[in-house]
């Protein structure tokens, strides 16, 4: 039946020269039997056999057209059935695979919070400690408030012959890349402060969009590097405060008003038509017993939206200024984080966010 794929119709199999001689039939005497192909498209999937042992002749010509008619419904179904059998295998098997890859995926993306994670602490490590502050700065905060887990915001202080100098300091981008930015950048206000003795806050810039740039190789030919930074540089005297800015003010108080000192209008590094940068010194003179508090700042204060989209901008971050400026610098930390968690009201944070005080 396999190679002619025709029917089999025995009208009494025990008595057929054949098949009599046949064990199973033999042992069971059987009369009656039908054998009739599944065919499926040209090939067999299954034979249909049926026999009959009480009487002869049980399948005639109607009962095999029948069952020709349901062998070809049983071969439909067949193939069905080991379709459905193959697919669900396959879905198993596709299963299986996708868990793996998530298995993976999950493990790739601990090592990389991993690293980042400590990362963090190497981030931390190099920013100056409460301690130093406290003691450098008699009434001083930080408001530092990183986006992820890495911040390209840093700040930086330095105390060299008499002087303290204080920085607030936004990289570009946020997250890793503005990270090692900041590492960049503290590395080389180091080395022009500390080491080269530079004093001057403007400067102190000049040098420091010049080193970025060479760090960068920002000045090669076909170089495509616009990462740069963003600052706001103080040098810190009994009688006075030198301040220097790229593209960041500074504010400070004045007859218990808020005033603004814009920086200059370029950033450290990135992209430079002219041949060199120069950066410009100011002085805010203090008389003898005058107090006054000092603020340095990034931009992510001022751009943190609201769910309504609105920025706190720069007048509300002088507003919120204006009027906590008699308060303990504590008092005007916790007011502060207190107004921006208030507008923020759940929304993402959208950038790194530094805000420092401090009272001379």
């Amino acid at each position: 039946m396999e190679r002619t794929k025709e029917n089999l119709v025995l009208r009494n199999a025990s008595q057929d020269e054949k098949f009599n001689k046949d064990e199973y039939i033999k042992n069971f005497k059987t009369k009656s039997i039908l054998c009739t192909p599944v065919i499926k498209q040209g090939e067999i999937s299954g034979i249909l056999y049926l026999e009959n042992n009480l009487s002869e002749g049980a399948f005639t010509s109607d009962r095999l057209q029948i069952m020709n008619i349901l062998s070809s419904q049983a071969a439909i179904s067949i193939d069905n059935a080991l379709l459905y059998s193959n697919m669900e295998e396959k879905v198993r098997e596709r299963t299986r695979e996708l868990a793996q890859a998530n298995a993976d995926l999950e493990l790739k993306n601990q090592r990389i919070t991993d690293s980042i994670t400590y990362s963090l602490n190497i981030q931390q490590a190099i920013l100056p400690s409460d301690d130093i502050l406290a003691k450098n700065l008699k009434d001083q905060f930080v408001l530092f408030r990183p986006k992820d887990i890495v911040s390209g915001d840093f700040y930086w202080f330095s105390k060299k012959e008499g002087s303290i100098f204080l920085a607030a300091v936004d990289c570009t981008g946020h997250g890793v890349p503005g990270a090692l930015m900041s590492m960049i950048g503290n590395t080389l206000l180091n080395q022009i402060v500390n080491e080269a003795g530079i004093k001057d806050p403007g400067k102190v810039l000049e040098h420091l969009n010049r080193n970025v740039r060479q760090a960068l190789k920002q000045d090669t030919l076909g170089a495509n590097s616009s990462d740069g930074m963003d600052i706001c540089f103080c040098r810190i005297d009994e009688d006075k405060v030198l301040f220097a800015g790229a593209k960041r003010p500074l504010y400070f108080s004045k007859n218990n008003h808020i005033e603004e000192i814009k920086g200059d209008k370029h950033s450290i590094g990135g992209r430079q038509k002219e041949v060199s940068r120069t950066y410009s010194t100011h002085e805010v003179k203090l008389e003898k017993g005058q107090s006054a508090m000092f603020y340095l700042t990034t931009d992510g204060f001022m751009d943190q939206p609201n769910p309504q989209r609105q920025r706190i901008t720069s007048k509300g971050l002088i507003a919120r200024l204006q009027n906590v400026i008699s308060l303990p610098a504590y008092e005007q930390k916790n007011q502060l984080a207190a107004f921006l968690d208030e507008y923020q009201a759940g929304e993402t944070q959208r950038d790194d966010i530094t805000l420092i005080g401090f009272r001379v």
